[in-house]
């Protein structure tokens, strides 16, 4: 819109014209920031929220894993062990 305005309707916006095209783009850049500046705000409270129910869902777990641990005969989960390339 910038470049439209200095060039091709740069003949055209005279007065009236001009002032309402250029607040026109003022009001839609103003609008195009506060919405990225919302979505972000959005965004980072979304993300602190999933980051405090992972780590009481961790505690949890340990705090079970640490009050009643397994069976000594329990099958345990493999570890993982990388595979011999044969080289």
């Amino acid at each position: 819109m910038v470049l439209a305005g200095l060039t091709v309707f740069e003949s055209r916006l005279r007065g009236v014209r001009y002032l309402l095209y250029w607040t026109t783009c003022y009001i839609l850049t103003m609008s195009a920031l506060l919405l990225a500046i919302w979505d972000a705000w959005i965004a980072s409270a979304r993300i602190a929220r999933e980051e405090a129910e992972l780590e009481a869902e961790s505690v949890e777990t340990l705090a079970r894993d640490i009050t009643d641990p397994p069976p000594r005969n329990a099958p345990r989960v493999p570890s993982h062990q990388p595979h011999d390339s044969g080289g």
